[in-house]
């Protein structure tokens, strides 16, 4: 038996994706019909909805993912298939009664088959992340609602639309930004962001020139190795090559940062206070940054190894002792940063 699941998928939701998952266990084989909307334009292009789809399933065996224009009902009465419908809330009822009421008129032979969702991260609808996206820091909202590949693209189209930043990210390789635990998408909106919200002294760099230390101090394994691409690299005209380089120096905290004789411009201060603020965050967003950290590092030695747990105790130490030294970030978040540190200590002295 096949199982016709339509949609226009405008971007993909862990909703959608559990209905998909479900339903390859009821059917022989699901086929996702990625759709055009011909009553609204499309956020996400077909293409790109699709490659979200095919990155989510992994190459799942009985699923076929297809675009095409005409309705579902049809598609599924050609190949002899029934419907597959999501209900995520119960005011999804009304709704879906009517298109089942209309499609029945349409197809009597067609049967369709509703499946509903569980848990509040698979309740939130495509039309709520694309509001969500609208709004500062909005994209929190819903990192926990949609699949990996979702959030990429949502945040991609997110950068995209700041000033200079799109030949940047169209020559950059930031393919391993899209697969890291921390140094990912969601901290280089989050600097870019507050860097807005903070309105740094940036002491003339331009717009570009800050986007462009902001994409590239973390592209690398190390900031070496991020100056080292940075310099094979061709930047926009306006984005000068030296002063993103600056920038991305004081990314090297150690060096820099956490060393109170080191002189920095007001805009390399203002870059490293930028890479540091998730140090001063709240304890929820903390904790999540902690996890991140021990996801993208710890698998090369292990987290209860002497190696991640040393390196580990060394930066927060390092952290503590130039918060006591003085101003770091801002004072609410220096207050935050020195009550997570040494929370993280603690933590890491009970493991």
């Amino acid at each position: 038996m096949i199982g016709i699941y339509a949609g226009s998928f405008d971007p993909l939701t862990n909703g959608h994706l559990e209905i998909i998952q479900q339903a390859a266990h009821i059917f022989d084989r699901v086929i996702v019909l990625v759709a055009a909307n011909p009553g609204k334009p499309p956020w996400l292009s077909l293409t790109e909805r699709r490659r979200i789809i095919e990155e989510s399933l992994e190459g799942r065996a009985g699923v076929d993912i297809l675009t095409g224009p005409g309705t579902s009902v049809e598609y599924a009465h050609q190949r002899g298939g029934c419907l597959i419908r999501g209900l995520g809330e119960f005011t999804d009822y009304p709704a879906e009664k009517t298109l089942w009421g209309v499609n029945c008129r349409l197809r009597p032979e067609v049967a369709t088959v509703f499946l509903m969702t569980r848990g509040a991260e698979n309740q939130m609808r495509s039309s709520t992340v694309r509001e969500a996206a609208q709004y500062q820091f909005g994209w929190r909202s819903i990192r926990d609602t949609v699949p990996r590949a979702t959030f990429n693209a949502v945040a991609l189209k997110l950068l995209a639309a700041r000033p200079g930043l799109k030949p940047i990210l169209e020559s950059a390789d930031i393919s391993g930004y899209l697969k890291r635990p921390y140094h990912n998408l969601e901290h280089l909106i989050y600097m870019l962001e507050l860097a807005a919200l903070w309105e740094e002294d940036w002491g003339g760099v331009s717009p570009a020139e800050l986007g462009a230390a902001i994409i590239y101090h973390g592209l690398r394994e190390d900031v070496a190795a991020s100056l080292e691409q940075l310099a094979k690299d061709d930047l926009p005209p306006g984005c000068s090559p030296a002063v993103v380089a600056g920038l991305i120096q004081a990314t090297d905290h150690n060096n820099y940062a956490f060393n109170p004789g080191r002189a920095m411009t007001p805009a390399q201060a203002a870059l490293a206070r930028l890479d540091l603020a998730i140090l001063g965050e709240s304890p929820d967003e903390y904790a999540r940054y902690a996890r991140a950290i021990r996801e993208e590092y710890a698998p090369q030695s292990g987290y209860l190894s002497e190696t991640f747990q040393a390196g580990r105790r060394a930066f927060l130490t390092n952290l503590l002792a130039r918060l006591a030294a003085g101003p770091l970030l801002k004072p609410e978040y220096d207050q935050r940063a020195t009550v997570n540190a040494r929370r993280e200590l603690a933590e890491l002295d009970e493991s």
